[in-house]
């Protein structure tokens, strides 16, 4: 189905493209004698006279018939530059892109009576972070992480999820501004993402028994010529890739210095 929608809009906009043509047609076969009237100078519009036969209207008075034709050609002109516009504009394909989900990945039953996931890190919201406008975020892929991996099984104390960094910053790359470069598709931006988490597990009092912590980084770039879906999709590769590193690292930390919490 997915591979047929491209097809199928496709053939939407070669009908409107179609239908313009008509209404171009149609229009131009209504301009063509107006024209004709007017360089001939025989186009006369006769205006209704009141009853009793005083005055005249506008398209009487001298010049009134030919500024008259020339206000109707120009709505004709706008309206079929309105209908062109409008049919055989490209529409741009929104994307659909997958959720990432570690519910497939085996769980680490942990010796606590709860789970407990905070973030350390807030998203300025401004450049040059650009991470609050990923399809998904990296702060919201690891939140997905710990609920898909953790899971409490014991009766006493708390698994603290904490979420250190998840960064992504935009840098603007410099362009090749010569003959040469002209003629080729440079890479125009750099995209810098890490992740830092901390799993620790905490007594009934707060303190720290033990921890185990984990910090990834990606780098990826983008050509000056990329669409928005381009960069869209290469966003969520980004994060898809920093979540695999993020998360073989943090899987060999939990069993190397949390061994002793897992049931």
């Amino acid at each position: 189905m997915r591979r047929m929608a491209p097809l199928l809009i496709s053939s939407v906009s070669l009908s409107l493209c179609s239908l313009c043509f008509l209404c171009a047609l149609c229009v131009l076969s209504r301009l063509i004698p107006a024209l004709w009237s007017i360089s001939s100078g025989a186009f006369v519009v006769q205006n209704s006279l009141r009853a009793d036969g005083e005055g005249a209207g506008p398209l009487n008075r001298p010049g009134g018939a030919c500024q008259y034709a020339r206000a109707m050609i120009r709505r004709y002109l706008v309206f079929l530059l309105v209908v062109f516009l409008a049919a055989c504009e490209t529409p741009v394909v929104t994307q659909t892109l997958p959720e990432l989900t570690y519910g497939h990945l085996s769980k680490f039953t942990l010796d606590v009576a709860g789970i407990d996931v905070k973030a350390k890190y807030a998203p300025p919201m401004k450049a040059p972070n650009v991470d609050h406008l990923f399809p998904t975020p990296p702060g919201k892929a690891l939140r997905r992480w710990a609920a898909d991996r953790l899971t409490a099984g014991g009766r006493r104390g708390t698994a603290r999820f904490l979420i250190i960094d998840a960064a992504v910053t935009e840098t603007a790359l410099k362009l090749d501004k010569s003959f040469t470069g002209a003629f080729t598709k440079q890479q125009s931006r750099r995209y810098d993402a890490t992740v830092e988490v901390s799993l620790e597990i905490l007594d009934d009092k707060g303190f720290r028994k033990g921890f185990a912590n984990a910090r990834v980084s990606r780098s990826r770039t983008l050509r000056e010529d990329a669409s928005i879906n381009d960069r869209e999709r290469m966003w969520f590769d980004l994060t898809e890739a920093l979540m695999r590193d993020f998360n073989a690292e943090l899987e060999k930390n939990i069993r190397q210095y949390l061994g002793g919490y897992l049931m």
